[in-house]
C-alpha cells in the first residue's frame, strides 16, 4: 500500500489528495476509498452530484457535476484501484478549499452517508445547523422552515440563501416583487412594501443564527392567517404561474389587486438587476422633481456591502433642483470630488453611483426618507462647509450628519455601515428603541 511522502504531506493538509486507500478534503472528509471485494479492488464514491455539492459548499462557489474539477476528481477515483500514487498526482493541482467551510462539509458529508438526497443537502444542513424543522403540510401562519418561509401547503414565499462567510440569510436579492406579490395574493389585498423590510430582519436574526428572534420578527408581519383551503390552493397557483412567466404584476391585476402604492420596477441595463423605485417620486435624477413629498425633503442612505457586509457609506440628498451626494472617503470620482467629500448635481447621480459599486462586485442598498426644509437646510449647510472624513471613517461622519436632523437625532454614532443602516432603517420605520 503506498502512502503519501513527506514531500506531498508537507504541500497541503486540506486540498483533495490521496490518504490511505482514500482521497479526502480537508482534515478527514472521504470523498472516495478503494475497499477489497472478493480478491478485487472496488471503489466507493460519492454520486458526482453529492460531490459537486460538497465541492461547492468547500471552495464557496457553485461548483457543477459537470465541471472540470468533478471530471478529474471522477477520473481520480478510477484510478485508485491500480495506481493511488497517479490518482494523486492528477489532483495534486487542486487548490485549497476555505479553512472555514471545513466543518460544514463534514457535516454535509456524514448527512448523505445517512441517505440525505444530494438535491436536499442543503436543506437538510440548514435545518440541522439552525434547528430549523422540515415544511409542515400545512401552515396557517408564515412558518419559517428548512425550507425558507412557507404559507398554506408548502409554499415557498422566500426561500434560504448560503452567504458567502458561511451563514444563512432569506434569499430576497431580486426576489423582491415576487415575495411581495405572493403575501399580497394570501391575504386578497396589498401586502405593502414594508413587508419586505420585516422579512430582511427576519433575514438579519437568521445570519446571527438566532432562530427565536428571526421567528418574532416574522410574526411581526402581521400576515393573516390562512384559514381556507381555497386561498391556499391559489397561492399555490400564484406561485406556479409566476414560476411559467406571467409577471406579478399581471398576476395581481388578474386577482383584483390594485394597489396604489406599487412601485415601478425597473431593470437596470448594466446590472440586469430589478429594483423598486418610489413610484410617488421616480429615480433618483436630479431635475425630475423627486427632491420631496408634502413639503418635506428626500434623503436617502447609501449603504455598500461587500461579503454581505457593510463596507460604505454615503449620504445623498437634494434640494431646490440641487443634489448633493456625500461620499466621505469614498471611491467615487474621487479626482472631482470638493474637500468636503461631497460630490454635486451632475456628478451626485445616485444611480450612476450605484453601477460604480456594482461593477466592482459589490451590492448597494439605498433607503430613503423624508426631512423638513429646515432640517435639510441645516444638513446641507453642514454637508457644504465640513471636511472630508479619514479612511475608514465614512459611517462615523455620515451618522454625525444625520444626527443634525431632528427626524435622525437619536441615531446615535456608528463606526459599521452596516449597523448605521440598521439603526437608519429602525428609526425610519418606528422600531427605534
Amino acid at each position: 500500500m503506498w502512502s503519501h511522502s513527506s514531500s506531498s504531506q508537507a504541500s497541503s493538509v486540506s486540498r483533495p489528495r490521496v490518504v490511505g486507500d482514500a482521497v479526502i478534503i480537508g482534515k478527514a472528509t472521504v470523498l472516495a476509498r478503494r475497499v477489497a471485494r472478493s480478491g478485487c479492488w472496488e471503489v466507493e464514491k460519492h454520486h458526482p452530484v453529492a460531490l459537486s455539492r460538497l465541492l461547492t459548499m468547500a471552495y464557496g462557489k457553485r461548483i457543477s457535476s459537470g465541471s472540470d474539477m468533478v471530471k478529474l476528481l471522477e477520473k481520480a477515483f478510477t484510478t485508485l484501484p491500480r495506481n493511488l500514487r497517479e490518482a494523486d498526482q492528477l489532483i495534486s493541482a487542486l487548490p485549497e478549499p476555505l479553512v472555514e467551510a471545513e466543518d460544514r462539509v463534514e457535516a454535509a458529508n456524514r448527512l448523505l452517508k445517512d441517505g440525505v438526497s444530494p438535491y436536499h443537502l442543503e436543506e437538510a444542513l440548514r435545518g440541522e445547523q439552525l434547528g430549523l424543522r422540515p415544511a409542515p403540510a400545512w401552515a396557517e401562519r408564515l412558518t419559517l422552515c428548512d425550507k425558507g418561509v412557507v404559507l398554506g401547503k408548502g409554499t415557498v414565499i422566500v426561500g434560504l440563501t448560503d452567504l458567502p462567510y458561511g451563514g444563512t440569510g432569506l434569499d430576497l436579492e431580486g426576489k423582491e416583487e415576487r415575495v411581495v406579490t405572493l403575501l399580497s395574493v394570501a391575504r386578497q389585498g396589498w401586502a405593502g412594501m414594508e413587508a419586505l423590510d420585516k422579512l430582511e430582519a427576519v433575514s438579519r436574526a437568521l445570519e446571527k443564527g438566532d432562530i427565536s428572534v428571526a421567528t418574532i420578527a416574522l410574526a411581526q408581519l402581521g400576515q393573516p392567517p390562512l384559514d381556507e383551503e381555497q386561498l391556499a390552493k391559489k397561492l399555490d397557483w400564484a406561485a406556479r404561474r409566476m414560476n411559467s412567466g406571467i409577471s406579478p404584476r399581471d398576476l395581481l391585476k388578474s386577482q383584483r389587486i390594485f394597489p396604489t402604492d406599487y412601485p415601478r420596477w425597473v431593470k437596470d441595463k448594466e446590472s440586469g438587476k430589478t429594483q423598486a423605485h418610489d413610484p410617488a417620486d421616480g429615480q433618483f435624477e436630479s431635475g425630475e422633481g423627486n427632491s420631496g413629498k408634502n413639503g418635506k425633503v428626500k434623503i436617502a442612505l447609501v449603504t455598500v456591502y461587500d461579503s454581505h457586509i457593510g463596507t460604505h457609506s454615503a449620504l445623498y440628498i437634494e434640494k431646490d433642483g440641487r443634489a448633493r451626494l456625500y461620499d466621505p472617503a469614498g471611491g467615487y470620482k474621487a479626482d472631482v470630488r470638493g474637500s468636503n467629500g461631497v460630490q454635486y448635481d451632475e456628478n451626485a447621480d445616485i444611480e450612476a453611483y450605484k453601477r460604480f459599486h456594482e461593477s466592482q462586485g459589490s451590492k448597494v442598498k439605498v433607503d430613503v426618507s423624508y426631512v423638513n426644509s429646515d432640517d435639510a437646510d441645516k444638513l446641507i449647510e453642514g454637508l457644504d462647509t465640513g471636511d472630508e472624513a479619514s479612511p475608514g471613517g465614512c459611517a462615523l461622519s455620515v451618522s454625525d450628519k444625520l444626527s443634525t436632523l431632528h427626524e435622525f437625532s437619536e441615531i446615535g454614532t456608528h463606526a459599521l455601515p452596516g449597523s448605521l443602516r440598521d439603526r437608519f432603517r429602525d428609526i425610519k420605520n418606528g422600531n427605534a428603541k
